[in-house]
């Protein structure tokens, strides 16, 4: 109940190594008793100058929730680098209980002065509640900040009545300004919100982001097995099904997944 919540999970700086993190079912939330201003900053995840590397790794049914603004669920700054590796972020809930206008969220990642990289993973049925603005899906580029996501699915996320200031990412900076970069190679976006305030679905920093730019994009449903029940492994005749990187290949030698069971070291 405190005014601010800096990283539910994982507040500080330094050098982390994970495999088979298992994060489900938790309320980080700020909602301050006597003040609408309770603000959340990176309601996960707060780290700066460290590198971190999460595998095999799960995030679901979790709560983060402020009174006010969610800055963002995993905020990163100041150097380093954050790699998610075969990783499940689903069915979470990010919420104000503001009654008020202009309070918003950046998304999910909150970058300055870090590179983030998303590597077999899902984000999917998540759902951003009660805001007035939510700037990106994923979230956040500030300066010299970089999302570069390869074989990963983002389906089936939602932003309510919120207006949405771009698709999967909001950037202040064009991949052409050299102040970090944008990626989104072998990947799949599907279902996600379709209207956004500047009409574009990654706004690269004043200008319209071309997805013709990146290899081997899709736009289908990954039929996973059973959503719903939490089963987000690809059910027969998914199109993310041998469609990922041709340099990354599964564990049998086959064609890389698109998924967090996809790939040379996937063991969730």
């Amino acid at each position: 109940s405190g005014y601010y919540l800096y990283g539910g999970l994982l507040y500080g700086g330094g050098e982390v190594d994970i495999d088979g993190l298992v994060a489900e079912d938790n309320a980080f939330t700020a909602l301050g008793t006597t003040s609408s201003s309770s603000d959340v900053y990176g309601g996960l995840w707060y780290q700066w100058d460290g590198n971190t590397r999460l595998t095999n790794s799960s995030f679901s049914g979790n709560v983060v929730a402020a009174n006010d603004d969610v800055w963002s669920v995993f905020q990163l700054e100041y150097e380093g680098d954050f790699a998610l590796e075969n990783v499940l972020f689903v069915d979470n809930v990010v919420e104000t209980a503001s009654t008020t206008s202009n309070n918003y969220s950046y998304g999910l990642f909150y970058l300055y002065f870090t590179t983030v990289s998303l590597t077999n993973v899902d984000v999917a049925n998540t759902e951003w509640q009660g805001f007035d603005r939510v700037f990106g899906l994923l979230g956040y580029r500030s300066y010299e900040g970089s999302l570069l996501v390869t074989n990963s699915n983002v389906v089936d996320n939602t932003a309510g009545a919120a207006t949405t200031y771009a698709g999967l990412l909001y950037s202040d900076y064009s991949n052409d300004d050299g102040y970090g970069e944008f990626s989104f190679d072998y990947s799949n976006d599907y279902g996600n919100w379709t209207t956004w305030d500047y009409g574009y679905n990654w706004y690269d920093g004043g200008y319209d982001g071309d997805f013709t730019a990146f290899d081997g994009v899709l736009a289908d449903d990954p039929l996973y097995t059973d959503a719903a029940n939490g089963d987000y492994t690809l059910g027969t005749g998914s199109p993310a099904i041998d469609a990922g990187s041709p340099d990354l290949l599964d564990a049998d030698g086959t064609t890389s997944d698109i998924g967090a069971f996809g790939g040379p070291s996937a063991n969730l």
